[in-house]
């Protein structure tokens, strides 16, 4: 009961903080910190929708080449299923920032939604040469040796991801 009424308490004030960012963002649109803000927290917020216009407007002010605006903005136009749009960014992203793991996952998932061959064979090389470390890793690599035809590799690997993420052994 007290971990319950803690836990509205911290969402209500995270929602008042989100209405005064918005808000804020609405009246001054060229303040960045505020719209990078909001578009953060609505991303935090599962409002891809509402995240994509503020990182949008973020990335067209003072932070163009913020990779960690870049990639949820990606994040939330996978979300609302703008998968050209989102594979366009993580195409620049990775450009730039070629060990950003996170956006080659990224463009994995994005890539499988469209079914872009090429994206997937890029993102299997870069898999291939990433160390197995964390559950997730184990599992997207499974999945890309799945779909390059290596399917007992690929459940392996998918097996061995779960077991580590829920300590079976």
């Amino acid at each position: 009961s007290r971990q319950l009424n803690q836990r509205i308490t911290w969402e209500m004030r995270v929602y008042d903080a989100w209405l005064l960012i918005e808000s804020t963002a609405r009246r001054v649109p060229d303040a960045t910190p505020v719209t990078t803000a909001a578009g953060l927290l609505a991303a935090s917020n599962e409002k891809p929708e509402q995240a994509a216009k503020w990182l949008r407007q973020a990335l067209s002010g003072a932070a163009p080449d913020n990779p960690t605006l870049q990639l949820a903005l990606a994040k939330s136009l996978f979300q609302i299923k703008h998968y050209d749009q989102s594979l366009a960014l993580l195409d620049q992203l990775i450009e730039h920032y070629p060990d950003n793991d996170s956006a080659w996952k990224m463009m994995g998932l994005a890539a499988l939604e469209v079914d872009d061959k090429d994206r997937l064979k890029r993102v299997g090389s870069y898999l291939e040469n990433q160390p197995l470390q964390k559950p997730e890793d184990w599992f997207y690599r499974g999945v890309y040796l799945r779909l390059s035809g290596e399917i007992q590799a690929g459940i392996d690997h998918v097996v061995r991801g779960v077991a580590d993420e829920y300590g079976a052994k």
